[in-house]
This record gives C-alpha cells, structure tokens and sequence, in this order.
C-alpha cells in the first residue's frame, strides 16, 4: 500500500519512467519515519520484482485517470479555475499564462522556488533522505565524499572553517593521513584523469562504505546550520548538488524577469536552454531574483499536474502567512 501510494505520488508529481519508480519508494521507505520491517520487507521481496514493478507501474500511469474521476477533484478544478491570480505570460512561443504564488523566502529563495517530487519539503528534510540513502546508494555517497573532498582544498583553516578541520582531524585519527597527505597522493596518481578512480579517494570511499557514521554527523551539523539560514545549506556547503540526485525528473529551475511589457515575463533557464520552449508542465518552478521574496509560477491550464502544484502553492501561502496580492506583485515589477 505504501508503495502504490508513493508512486501514485511521484506520478502526480512530474510524468516517471516505470523503472524510477522502485527507487522513488524505496528513499521513502528508507526514510527514518516508517518502521524497520517496512524497509527489510520492500527491500527483500519487492524492490526487484519484475511483477510487482510492473503492476506499480501501471497503477502509477492509471493514476491521473483516477485522480479526475474523483469528486474531490472537479472541486479543486473549479476552485483554480476561479483563482484570479493569473497575472502573467511568458514570452516563450507559445505564450503560457502563468499564475505566480508567495512562498516564505527564508534566505531561500531559489530553495521554495524549486519543486521537487518530494513536494515542498525543507532542505533539512531532502539533507535526511540524503543520510537515510547514502548506504542504498553508492552514487550518492561518491559525490557527497567527492564534493567534501573538492571543499577541503577551498577551504580555510585561519577562518576556522570548522568542516574542514573536523574533516581533516577524522582523517589524521581514522585514515593516518591529513587532507594535505590525501590531495598529495591524488596529484600523484596524474595517468588515472578521474577523481573517483584514484586509489586515494577509492581507499577512503571504501572506508565510509563500511562505517559512514562520520559523513551522518557532517550532514547532520548542515541541518542544523540550515534551519538557521537556508543560504548555508544553498549556497556554502555546496550539498544542494548531491540532494539532486535524489530528484528523479526534477523540473527545471528557471528565474523570471519583467520584459516591460504588460503582465509579460521573460524566462531565464538555468539547466536546459531549450526546455523554457517546451510545455508548460516544464516551467512550473521559477523565482525572480529579489532577495525579499520567492515566488512559484504555475501554468493557468488546469491538468492532474498542475491542479497537484496549485493545492501545494495555496497551502504554502496559507502555512507562511503570505498573500501574493497585485499590488505586492507590481511593486517587484
């Protein structure tokens, strides 16, 4: 039931390949919140079951179809449907007529303008769904590992940069090297081109693989730094990178600007040049670059996807206490 209801979920959420899906719900079994038996019975008998996969597929795909024969849903459409807030269009050809929403900034701006398939979720949530997969998912642990690594040779111990001097005591007691012995054994290893492949970094990646206990603790410290100012968690500890991996289809991130015309937007993608000319379900996530605020824009076409973002988007501003009003809207303009 948990796994149909997440996949259903990540359905709802952005369009997924079938082979995503067992994936998606096992991070959300892995997640600290469900019981043991939950992960070690979904685990052992379900993750890699070709049958059980393909019906959760198919339940996943038929979900939208579902979603529309509920009453509950025609309520919501005509509730959106008489949402007045539809104050701009982009400048992409065709014109979509976008709805814009206020979420809390927080320092966070770009952080609540990014939906992801989780939902709204608060980077400390997505930093714990990191730490509760790290040992499921190699990937993941090789690009957090990779990322701390590269943060060592940036950072600064006269600053005090506290990562890094507890970093580089773990390894002067756990490894019998320090950080400047680990970068001096890579730059040696100059016939192997990829950092990943270096016997220096496998020897330690291998270390974590058996006792990751050190990268929770580091992790565990960015929530809490986080939960004070999101831009530490956004834009100094860089782990923004690795949470991405987590994200399977995510939406593009792209910034919005005023064109000077009325209620016209322009639309500035930051990952993919061409996906701005795409659908609309493409461009469900965008902030315009003002530190005193994020804003989400919605398509003003109603669909199962952007009915889903619209109820997220309203409870966001009822959660925050914020109300995009017109005027407030012009004064950004």
């Amino acid at each position: 039931m948990y796994a149909v209801a997440r996949s259903v979920q990540a359905q709802l959420a952005s369009p997924k390949e079938q082979t995503d899906l067992p994936t998606f719900v096992r991070r959300g079994i892995n997640s600290r919140h469900p019981p043991t038996w939950m992960k070690e019975i979904y685990k052992r008998d379900f993750f890699d079951n070709p049958a059980f996969n393909a019906k959760l597929g198919g339940v996943a795909a038929a979900s939208w179809q579902r979603l529309e024969s509920l009453a509950l849903y025609g309520v919501r459409f005509q509730q959106k449907e008489a949402d007045k807030r539809k104050s701009f269009k982009t400048n992409t050809t065709p014109a979509y007529e976008m709805m814009a929403f206020a979420i809390n900034p927080n320092h966070g701006c770009a952080w609540y303008s990014r939906r992801c398939d989780y939902g709204y979720e608060e980077p400390w949530d997505m930093v714990e769904l990191l730490i509760d997969n790290l040992l499921d998912e190699p990937k993941l642990m090789t690009e957090l590992l990779e990322l701390m690594m590269n943060m060592a040779v940036y950072g600064d111990f006269d600053k005090g940069d506290r990562l890094l001097q507890k970093t580089d005591a773990f390894f002067k007691e756990k490894l019998s090297m320090t950080l400047d012995t680990f970068w001096e054994k890579i730059r040696k290893e100059t016939a192997i081109p990829k950092f990943q492949d270096k016997a220096a970094f496998k020897q330690i990646l291998a270390f974590f693989q058996k006792d990751p206990s050190f990268l929770y603790e580091i992790l565990d410290e960015i929530i809490q730094s986080s939960k004070a100012n999101l831009s530490y968690v956004r834009d100094v500890c860089g782990v923004m990178s690795v949470i991405r991996g987590l994200t399977s289809n995510q939406r593009p991130f792209i910034e919005w600007s005023p064109t000077g015309k009325d209620n016209e937007i322009e639309l500035k993608d930051h990952d993919d040049k061409e996906s701005a000319k795409k659908s609309p379900l493409s461009l469900l996530s965008h902030t315009y670059g003002n530190k005193n605020h994020a804003t989400v824009l919605i398509p003003s076409e109603t669909t199962p996807q952007t009915l889903v973002d619209w109820v997220k988007a309203t409870q966001r501003e009822q959660d925050t206490g914020i109300t995009l009003t017109p005027a407030h809207i012009s004064s950004w303009m």
